[in-house]
């Protein structure tokens, strides 16, 4: 059976941790009531006549404290005296709770454990009052905003369909088009703040003459669009209204247009009622969690104590706000009702499949198949290692050239599999710490891959990616020297991968990869896209992948220039475009985030995405120098090259560890953290510090390249070092979400902020 607490950690919501329930201290204080009886038991077995002096005193107190026990009953009593309930004074009455306060009466009130039990208890049941109430105001205020965005949009689709009506009449006559169309009023004198008052001649209907009556023209909506531009609706009115020539089919295009902008509106309101839903459910789950909270710490009181008053307090958290408002419910039964008639036409189980997703839980399908592949990828490495080390004729002749080609097509494949088994165990450890990394990444609710579903996958790439590399190891070795079939095995595999990721079958995890391929997309054209999380995060994990980048382009030379046929090495690295276009691809990544830091500085107007560009910027320098280095090897590039990286390097540690980890803070109570940490271990923190530093410095090998190591070639050395940066990565990402999950807690985001389609003006203010 699992305990009440393992329980509570599971199922609470992450970001509201610290407003819950503290079922573990209150459980501590039932503990110190229970010690007080253990030792009042064995004070009870001390024989008097063997006694020494120095146990007088401790009998006098056991004394006392059973004059306690025996006359503990009807001590606590369900009246005005023993509970006084007063407004909170200062800051608290803006939220107008109340606050509980248990006054134990003699002699029970000199007991200082239990006293001191429901005092913790009173406190834990005002925070939970004061956190529910300000949460519920937060809900029924965007309820409101919601009501608003929906008849808006109930308006400008009544508006486009007038407007079919009045073209199709324009046509006959400009009169009718003026008397049936709706009529819009724009004012750019308010800096284009555009006010419009629709006037539809559907009064035929009952519900929109209620419509009519909250909305007159006299208290007109004042709205400005963010994708529906109002100046445009009205200017191109006047159009019609001069150009009747224009012909039925421009009409249509500009109808369709429209139609696309209201059902793009439509989708945004369809979202943001999704989102409020589901933080209606968080708040709902959280009053019934923290009840249950009550009862099971209350019975065990009176389990320890052998006393009845957990009735008599249950009832007060009964009537407390928490538990006794009905406001949450209701509002769920609305939304319920709206998103089931607008959005869900009418069909119930359609709309509660997009309100309440079922979430995918890890089934016993997905562990065994994970074992199957893991025990297969085990097999065929130490096969592969096996042949790589008895069979002679393949280092003589069938691995001819293998380090310089065919090696570099399987290592960024392997590369980017050991990306994929660090975020697999990233998830893992996420999943433990209850980081909340599916709302961070804004996944859809339920069809997030959980650490077995990414193990498997990456299991079975492995397993595939190996038995190619058995395979091209035998068919080379019996080839040779001519190569001509062997090496279309490596080509092969990687259209493979690049087929299970493109393929838009909805098989291996269609909305994953579609959510991969979004963001990579969002990166390439990153000015013009507005950049989230997940897009800045999948940008960084670019940036520790360039030296796949690199055997991107190499492979490209390689296989379309025919050059695996012979399995000629030097065909691409001698070539002059080949070696300009080496310096792109290496800072195309680094010139991504540049962007990507550009435009959210442009969007939020934060001075630190310009300092976090310029890390980027020192990175792309010195990545140029390097480069130039390694190709005109002087002393003058050499010192360039050295103190450039010295610089990036400072900049980038400092950036890791201070703003991304948010620790080294000075004064935190934690020396050298943060104030808030979530591994119980804090050397964890201090080591990762350390070796993210140290991981960092891989550049050094660039200095005098490594090839005095037997079996070590430089192409070896280079997927070594790019295989411990994407190590180093995966450590970052732990806390880089680690510390964004605590700035969610810190600020109790729960849900994720919708934007709506319609900005609201009251009285002419925003």
């Amino acid at each position: 059976m699992v305990k009440f607490s393992k329980q509570l950690e599971g199922q609470l919501v992450p970001e509201w941790k610290d407003v819950y329930c503290n079922y573990k201290e209150l459980k501590k204080d039932v503990k110190r009531i229970k010690q007080g009886h253990l030792q009042l038991n064995v004070g009870s077995m001390i024989d008097p006549a063997t006694a020494g002096t120095s146990d007088t005193a401790l009998q006098r107190s056991m004394q006392e404290y059973t004059s306690l026990e025996n006359n503990m009953n009807a001590h606590f009593s369900h009246t005005s005296s023993s509970y006084n309930k007063k407004q909170l004074a200062g800051a608290a009455d803006e939220h107008g709770s109340e606050v509980l306060e248990t006054e134990l009466m003699e002699p029970l009130g000199k007991a200082e454990p239990h006293r001191m039990f429901f005092n913790h208890l009173d406190a834990q049941l005002n925070k939970i009052n004061r956190f529910y109430k300000l949460k519920e105001t937060e809900y029924i205020a965007q309820a409101r905003r919601l009501e608003k965005q929906l008849l808006a949009l109930f308006e400008v689709q009544e508006a486009l369909v007038a407007r079919q009506t009045s073209l199709l009449s324009s046509q006959s006559s400009s009169k009718s088009t003026d008397s049936n169309s709706s009529s819009y009023c724009a004012d750019e004198s308010l800096g284009g703040k555009f006010y419009y008052c629709m006037h539809a001649n559907v009064a035929s209907s009952s519900k929109k003459k209620k419509m009519k009556k909250k909305r007159s023209c006299t208290q007109k909506l004042e709205l400005t669009l963010s994708r529906i531009d109002i100046k445009d609706m009205c200017r191109n009115d006047v159009q019609i209204a001069d150009r009747p020539s224009w012909s039925r089919s421009q009409h249509k295009i500009d109808l369709s247009k429209r139609k696309k902008k209201i059902n793009s509106c439509e989708k945004m309101l369809c979202t943001a009622f999704i989102e409020f839903y589901r933080g209606l459910g968080l708040l709902k789950s959280y009053s019934s969690l923290n009840m249950v909270a009550f009862a099971k710490i209350l019975k065990k009181y009176d389990k320890v104590t052998k006393r009845n008053l957990a009735p008599m307090y249950i009832k007060e958290v009964e009537c407390s706000y928490f538990a006794s408002s009905d406001k949450v419910t209701e509002l769920m039964i609305k939304v319920e009702e709206i998103f089931t008639k607008h959005f869900s036409d009418n069909d119930r189980r359609k709309a509660m499949t997009l309100l309440r997703p079922m979430q995918q839980d890890g089934n016993h399908t997905t562990t065994f198949f994970l074992g199957i592949f893991a025990g297969w990828t085990v097999a065929l490495l130490s096969v592969f290692l096996l042949i790589l080390l008895t069979q002679n004729n393949y280092r003589t002749t069938g691995g001819k050239g293998y380090m310089e080609t065919v090696f570099r097509v399987f290592s960024t494949l392997g590369l980017v599999l050991l990306h994929m088994y660090m975020y697999g165990w990233n998830v893992y450890a996420w999943e433990k710490t209850r980081i909340n990394y599916g709302f961070i990444f804004e996944f859809s609710p339920g069809i997030e891959l959980h650490y077995r579903e990414v193990l498997l996958i990456c299991t079975a790439l492995s397993s595939m990616l190996l038995g190619t590399m058995i395979v091209h190891i035998i068919a080379s070795t019996k080839e040779a020297p001519n190569y001509h079939g062997s090496d279309w095995v490596p080509l092969s595999i990687t259209l493979v991968f690049l087929v299970m990721l493109l393929i838009p079958v909805n098989i291996f995890y269609k909305s994953s990869r579609y959510f991969f391929l979004r963001c990579f997309r969002r990166i390439i054209f990153a000015p013009f896209y507005k950049v989230g999380l997940s897009d800045f995060f999948l940008g960084d994990q670019l940036t520790s992948q360039v030296v796949s980048f690199r055997n991107v382009e190499f492979m490209l030379c390689y296989f379309s220039g025919g050059y695996f046929q012979r399995r000629d090495e030097s065909a691409c690295s001698d070539n002059t475009m080949f070696k300009l276009l080496t310096y792109m691809i290496s800072l195309l990544p680094y010139w991504w985030r540049f962007l990507q830091c550009l435009r959210r500085w442009r969007d939020e107007g934060d001075k630190m995405q310009l300092y976090n560009s310029g890390k980027y910027m020192s990175a792309m320098v010195a990545v140029v120098l390097r480069l130039a280095y390694v190709s005109h090897s002087s002393i003058a590039l050499l010192v360039l090259f050295v103190l450039s990286s010295c610089f990036a390097t400072l900049y980038q540690v400092y950036w890791d560890v201070v703003v991304d980890w948010g620790l080294l803070q000075q004064n935190s109570k934690n020396p050298w953290l943060r104030d808030n940490l979530i591994l119980k271990r804090k050397y964890l923190y201090h080591i990762s510090m350390w070796l993210n530093a140290l991981l960092r410095l891989a550049w050094i090998s660039s200095i005098q390249p490594l090839n005095g190591i037997p079996g070590f070639s430089q192409p070896a050395w280079s997927v070594i070092f790019a295989a411990l940066e994407v190590i180093r990565r995966g450590q970052w990402n732990f806390y880089r979400l680690e510390n964004e999950h605590l700035n969610n807690v810190g600020k109790y985001r729960a849900v994720k902020t919708v934007p709506l389609p319609f900005k609201e003006f009251e009285g002419g203010s925003v």
